[in-house]
């Protein structure tokens, strides 16, 4: 399980830090802590790597997580499975 957490002051700043060039937006869901907007990793089918950014309601900063791929399973005649695990502390 792999956690590199980064928090921003503002959107600007959030949006600024990920590069289009690597990162493509996935989904976005509304939580009760805040709208999460999750990304893949753009650099290839073998890039498991995703992150997702946190806009928190209660002060309007942006929390990053970056997500790392622990487990990968491949059967001889199937398809890589990837699980991803993430802890974030929330305040």
């Amino acid at each position: 399980m792999a956690e590199t957490q980064r928090t921003f002051d503002d959107e600007k700043a959030a949006n600024d830090f990920v590069s289009k060039d690597e990162w493509a937006i996935s989904y976005t869901h509304k939580t009760t802590d805040g709208k999460k907007v999750y990304f893949k990793c753009k650099r290839g089918a073998s890039c498991l790597a995703g992150m997702f950014l946190l806009y928190n309601t209660e002060d309007q900063t942006v929390s990053l997580c970056m997500l790392m791929s622990v487990l990968q399973l491949a059967a001889p005649f199937g398809p890589v499975i990837g699980v991803t695990l993430c802890l974030v502390k929330m305040n």
